[in-house]
């Protein structure tokens, strides 16, 4: 059946339904139409850990054979200590999980050009780079702290042929306040293709791997002096 046949039948079918019939039709046939679409806003939670206060979605993203992840979890400090922690970007690869190299290239005031190295240290798989834009999203006004960014290869160094770029990293941080501020629920949205000859499914594994990985690291970081909550640590 074509696209053009659909329209025209949907359209005599409306001028002589009832209204509810009508409304339940159109979202039938935006659903047929772009599947992929309708299901991109459907997160799944794919881990759970009561223990560990974390939980992971994931949800399909349109033209993409790799999902998009969500992990949500509970950190035992205060939104800007959490923060501090995401800004330290110089110091990722003393505490982030298969962070090799963290450098910042430039800050323009609240956007800051990032590039990494990965080594995900397993048999056969390449190390990666790649450079990304944050955008500082913080409300401090109403303790509420973030970050965003989008892939921004051509700001960054030239690729080495020793290594694989990673052309899609896009994701964010969000720190809100619980138990007045005491506290902090944590979400962090990620949607990456490690790029190479890795399958789609060994991507999804490895990603979703990673996000406990990380909130590990923050929890494990966010207690240090130095990115204490009274404090505000500039992007370094």
């Amino acid at each position: 059946m074509s696209k053009q046949r659909t329209s025209r039948e949907l359209g005599v079918f409306m001028l002589k339904a009832k209204p509810y019939r009508v409304i339940r039709a159109l979202v039938l046939f935006a659903v047929m139409l772009f599947p992929a679409t309708a299901r991109s806003t459907e997160w799944e939670s794919k881990y759970k850990n009561q223990d560990d206060r974390l939980e992971v979605f994931e949800r399909e993203v349109p033209g993409s054979p790799i999902k998009e992840l969500k992990g949500v979890g509970e950190i035992d400090a205060p939104p800007r200590a959490c923060w501090n922690v995401i800004r330290d970007y110089n110091g990722y690869a003393a505490f982030m999980p298969y962070v090799k190299k963290s450098e910042i290239l430039k800050v323009h005031g609240a956007t800051t050009y990032l590039y990494s190295v990965i080594d995900p240290n397993l048999p056969f798989i390449s190390v990666r780079d790649y450079t990304i834009k944050i955008d500082d999203v913080s409300e401090p006004a109403s303790n509420r702290y973030g970050t965003r960014w989008t892939t921004a290869n051509d700001d960054g160094p030239t690729k080495e042929p020793a290594m694989i770029r990673i052309e899609r990293n896009v994701g964010s941080w969000e720190f809100t306040p619980l138990d007045n501020g005491r506290r902090t629920l944590a979400t962090y949205v990620l949607h990456t293709d490690p790029g190479g000859q890795l399958p789609s499914w060994a991507s999804a594994w490895a990603n979703l791997r990673a996000i406990p990985g990380v909130f590990s690291a923050l929890r494990r970081t966010v207690g240090e002096a130095k990115y204490r909550d009274d404090s505000e640590v500039p992007a370094r």
